[in-house]
């Protein structure tokens, strides 16, 4: 939470953790509450140490004094659908157009829309209506001033239904060829939909733009397209005013190019499924009936994965873009350098999904780039997907506030290497690598899930590095300790080691517990092990050391060993179970220690800081070693401890897994809980 307000007390009462950032309570008498069980408390800015009541056992932190402000975001206005001059109407039938597309013979619609288009504007402007139907078209056609070519849909739509359908024929093969529809400056097109019927799914072939505006105040409304090859260019010639509203559809090349002029992108939403869920009756999208959509789907993904590009903005210095989808697909919205200039945007509620490249920013204008609400999903090909790149040749500012993003891959997440300021605010990260570099940059209430490496990497000199109120699922929020441009308050530490009064504890030292390690289940293994070490633990004693080698790399593997039957151990409602592991390579990081009990029953609660447990959940870093704390009581209060094991399960290993385990225990805390 960042610069909230609150009238009454905070409770926070449940596991988890929680981040408050020049948050304010209202009324002198307000408080902020932690139960026992939140794991970690970021309060900072704002609520004094006095006003925070504690009965957390985890990491909780108060600092007073503000942190950087977050600007409060400036709510988008709009502009109303336009229209064109004036209100009168040309039906495209009236000038000798024929809807039978489908049809053995079909005749070229190009004369007789480009009639009622220069009726339209030789009488200063109206709509050019086209009925519901197929339509060819051979040639290609212009749009003059003052005129709307519109087709039968008012709103969103889908391919999947029919209504008016234009099947373009020309310009095959021509990338930089004459665009399908060319709009002169205050014209648009609404209602239609574009599909390329000699397109195929094996056999991609360029075609022109289907889109071009050719000055300002022009715009495109409610539009689909199923195959479109470049769909929109609102970039070559000058573009201010410009509006591109509800345009859905699969660029298979390029899909919007917008740059020269400023203006609204709102409601856009590009997918592969609008070829492949066309309505029913729509051209074979193979170049022979042998061939099915799945054997043509590796082309599609080549193409898309190493080729699109869907939303790419150059010279705008004001630009408005709100909700923005993109799924799945290659670039998937990027800032890039223009001879006119750079961008500089508002970017609200933007969605990347399974994308080689979400986020790149080339170059932003002086006024700078703003994301709210932004989620952001890599694909994961080559493991070296990054969710955000901002290069060193981006002089301007940008600021992204309130977002997520999920990856696991080789390269870090981010790579913010701007020479002007960037600054991240309340993110939810699925991996927290982080490289900074070259300019400033300010890192406040980051969520870090997973951590793979260290957290925060600096690569380069730095004008500054802020970090405040940051958490790691690795328990330590890292970063660079010895760099002078580092500025580094309240982000999440290790909290003290709570002292147990043990019903069970092994550190695997010589009078301690030791195991019998036996496999219960196996899966896809070539060979297992699983033995204490000497030298192998964390302060240089013994350890239990799991290494196990799959079958084949990147299938389904898993093994169970069996460590311990504690006797006599029962569960009480504050029972906590600890114990250390220490992955040596990201593969082992889906490593863990499970518990069974004499009632049949199996498992163990998310631990504190909220992660399930389950083996498939990535923890911990590679080569460092995490405390892992779970809360048994919620879970197995009652019951009686029957076995420890350790489990490695992973989906599509990599490489062979080693992990080791230290310092295991279950016990009751010796001081009361709440005191």
């Amino acid at each position: 939470m960042h610069s909230c307000v609150f009238s009454g007390n905070v409770e926070m009462v449940s596991k988890g953790s929680i981040s408050m950032l020049d948050c304010t309570l209202v009324n002198k008498t307000d408080h902020v509450v932690l139960a026992r069980d939140v794991s970690r408390a970021l309060i900072l800015g704002g609520i004094a140490s006095s006003a925070v009541e504690s009965h957390s056992l985890g990491d909780v932190q108060v600092d007073p004094v503000p942190v950087a402000a977050l600007p409060a975001p400036p709510m988008p206005v709009l502009p109303p659908d336009p229209r064109p001059a004036k209100p009168l109407l040309f039906n495209v039938m009236d000038y000798g157009a024929v809807a039978d597309g489908q049809s053995v013979t079909p005749a070229d619609n190009t004369k007789a829309f480009q009639k009622a288009l220069a009726a339209a504007g030789k009488a200063g402007g109206g709509t050019v209506y086209v009925p519901g139907g197929f339509y060819v078209l051979a040639g290609s056609l212009t749009v003059p001033t003052g005129v709307e070519l519109r087709g039968c849909f008012d709103a969103p739509h889908h391919t999947q239904s029919k209504g008016t359908v234009l099947f373009p024929t020309g310009g095959r093969g021509q990338d930089h060829g004459t665009p399908l529809i060319s709009l002169s400056p205050g014209s648009g097109v609404r209602g239609l939909t574009v599909y390329y019927p000699d397109q195929k799914m094996d056999q991609i072939t360029p075609y022109p733009w289907t889109f071009r505006s050719l000055g300002p105040r022009c715009w495109i409304m409610d539009i689909a397209t199923a195959n479109a090859y470049r769909l929109a260019d609102f970039g070559t010639y000058p573009s201010e005013g410009h509006l591109i509203r509800y345009v859905m559809g699969f660029p298979l090349k390029s899909g919007l190019w917008v740059s020269k002029g400023s203006g609204v992108v709102d409601g856009c939403h590009f997918n592969p499924h609008f070829w492949g869920r066309r309505y029913k009756g729509a051209p074979n999208p193979t170049s022979s009936p042998s061939v099915t959509e799945k054997d043509a789907g590796k082309f599609i993904d080549e193409q898309i994965f190493n080729h699109e590009e869907n939303y790419v903005f150059g010279s705008c210095p004001n630009e408005l873009i709100v909700n923005l989808a993109t799924c799945p697909g290659g670039l998937a919205l990027a800032f890039i350098a223009d001879g006119a200039g750079a961008t500089g945007a508002l970017v609200m509620n933007q969605e990347s999904d399974s994308t080689t490249s979400p986020l790149h920013v080339e170059a932003a204008s002086k006024s700078g780039i703003t994301l709210y609400n932004t989620v952001l999903a890599p694909v994961d090909l080559t493991q070296d997907a990054q969710a955000i790149s901002i290069a060193p040749s981006c002089k301007g500012n940008v600021l992204l506030c309130n977002g997520m993003t999920w990856i696991e891959n080789k390269k870090p997440a981010f790579a913010l290497l701007g020479s002007g300021r960037t600054v991240m605010h309340n993110w939810l990260l699925g991996q927290d690598d982080i490289v900074a570099g070259n300019g400033s940059v300010v890192l406040q209430g980051m969520m870090c899930r997973t951590s793979a490496h260290d957290d925060v990497q600096v690569v380069s000199p730095m004008k500054q590095l802020l970090l405040n109120g940051d958490s790691s699922g690795s328990d330590v929020f890292t970063y660079p300790l010895h760099s002078a441009s580092v500025e580094a308050r309240g982000n999440a530490k290790l909290a003290p080691s709570i002292p147990l009064k043990d019903s069970f504890v092994t550190g695997f030292e010589k009078g301690q517990p030791q195991p019998t390690p036996h496999v219960v289940a196996v899966y896809e293994m070539k060979s297992t092990d699983c033995q204490v070490v000497p030298g192998a633990g964390r302060d240089g004693g013994a350890g239990l050391v799991l290494t196990a080698s799959p079958i084949i790399e990147g299938k389904h593997a898993a093994v169970v060993y069996e460590l311990f039957l504690p006797r006599g151990v029962v569960i009480g409602k504050d029972t906590l179970f600890r114990f250390w592991l220490k992955p040596d390579t990201d593969v082992a990081r889906t490593t863990v220690l499970g518990l069974t009990y004499t009632d049949g029953s199996n498992g163990v609660p998310p631990d504190t800081t909220g992660r399930i447990m389950h083996p498939m959940t990535p923890r911990g870093a590679a080569g460092k070693w995490t405390r892992i704390e779970c809360w048994l009581g919620s879970f197995a209060a009652g019951k009686t401890l029957r076995s420890i094991q350790t489990i490695f399960d992973f989906a599509n290993p990599s490489a062979d897994c080693r992990c080791t385990f230290d310092d295991i225990e279950i016990g009751e805390p010796i001081k009361p809980i709440g005191q």
